[in-house]
């Protein structure tokens, strides 16, 4: 099981190449859609990009406070929405050569390794929940491991449909408490 991590929600008004150089002493935001930065990296803070004006930050849990500060510091007068959502999400991780094909069978887009290379990140829907989708990374020795954020209450259902959809529950990491 992977250890709980921090997850703040962040929206900004403003244009990508304005708000990038004020967050960038402390963090890189992803400057294209469907991206993420700071995954190979080992940063300690990883950027998700949700929407134009929408990413998730993914630090360690007891740097949240310090790094919320940090950011409406740096954004000062921009208008802008923090949120602590650490708790709102739980994590699945699903890793090894089949963990592509699995996925394929419960959502929706196409995870072609041409179309969702590593590092790339989505909100789509696993069967009918809503999910934020990372891909960690894909060697070819290992196969590719994805990320899974769904929200805390619909975890144990999209845990079930993991499961289902892979040949052994070994391959289904919970990452952080599953409880709903």
């Amino acid at each position: 099981m992977l250890p709980p991590e921090g997850k703040l929600l962040l929206r900004v008004r403003g244009p990508h190449e304005r708000i990038a150089p004020a967050l960038q002493p402390l963090f890189e935001l992803p400057q294209r859609p469907n991206s993420s930065v700071g995954i190979f990296e080992g940063a300690s803070v990883r950027a998700l990009w949700l929407g134009p004006d929408r990413w998730l930050l993914l630090c360690p849990t007891e740097q949240t406070a310090e790094l919320a500060d940090s950011i409406n510091r740096s954004l000062g007068a921009w208008t802008h929405l923090l949120s602590d959502v650490s708790d709102a999400r739980c994590g699945f991780s699903l890793v090894g050569a089949q963990a592509r094909e699995w996925l394929s069978r419960l959502v929706s887009i196409d995870l072609h390794p041409t179309v969702f290379p590593p590092a790339s990140c989505a909100l789509t829907r696993l069967v009918r929940i809503p999910v934020l989708l990372v891909l960690i990374a894909d060697p070819p020795q290992d196969g590719p491991e994805f990320h899974l954020y769904v929200d805390r209450s619909l975890s144990h259902y999209a845990h079930a449909w993991l499961l289902d959809a892979c040949e052994s529950p070994a391959d289904i990491q919970p990452r952080g408490e599953t409880g709903g």
